[in-house]
C-alpha cells in the first residue's frame, strides 16, 4: 500500500513540475521598435495560447539588449473582444505604436479591443494610450467616415 502511494506521489510531482515549466502559449514578434536613443525597445508581438486561451497582441518594453520574448507582454495586452474588433490575419487585433520621445510610448488601438493590461509605467517610459472608433455617418453615396478619439489615463481604469 505504501509502495503504491509513494509510486502515484512520485508520478505525479514529476509530471507537476515537467508542466509548470512548459508555457502552452506561442509568441509571434510582429515588430521590433527601437527608442530614438537606442537604450530600450517596444516589442510587438501575437501571442497565441491555442483553442481554449486564444490570441491576443502584446506589447513588451524591454532593454535593447534583450534578445528574446519571456511569457506576455509587460505593458499591453488586449484581443478581439470575441470578434468584435478587427483582427489582423494572425488573430489579435492590430495597434500602432510609436516613440513620441527618448522615454515616451504611445499606443493607439481600436476602442472595440478587450484589453486586459495597459500599464502606463515600465521603468523610465511613460506609456500612453488612445481608443479610436471609426464610425460611417451622412449618406451612402458620401462614404465618409468620421473618426472618433479617446485618451486613456490611469484614471480610466
Amino acid at each position: 500500500m505504501l509502495r503504491r502511494f509513494l509510486l502515484h506521489f512520485c508520478t505525479y510531482s514529476g509530471l507537476a513540475l515537467i508542466l509548470m515549466g512548459c508555457d502552452p502559449c506561442d509568441n509571434r514578434i510582429l515588430q521590433d521598435l527601437p527608442d530614438p536613443s537606442g537604450q530600450t525597445k517596444a516589442i510587438i508581438f501575437q501571442r497565441s495560447c491555442g483553442p481554449f486561451g486564444g490570441t491576443s497582441t502584446q506589447i513588451s518594453v524591454l532593454p535593447n539588449t534583450t534578445d528574446h520574448l519571456i511569457a506576455g507582454g509587460n505593458v499591453f495586452s488586449a484581443d478581439t473582444a470575441d470578434g468584435t474588433a478587427p483582427a489582423l490575419p494572425s488573430g489579435g487585433p492590430p495597434v500602432v505604436v510609436t516613440w513620441t520621445g527618448p522615454q515616451q510610448l504611445s499606443v493607439t488601438y481600436d476602442s472595440r479591443v478587450r484589453v486586459f493590461q495597459a500599464q502606463s509605467q515600465m521603468n523610465d517610459v511613460s506609456i500612453s494610450y488612445e481608443a479610436r472608433s471609426a464610425e460611417v455617418k451622412g449618406s451612402r453615396s458620401s462614404g465618409s467616415t468620421n473618426a472618433k478619439t479617446r485618451k486613456t489615463t490611469t484614471s480610466d481604469r
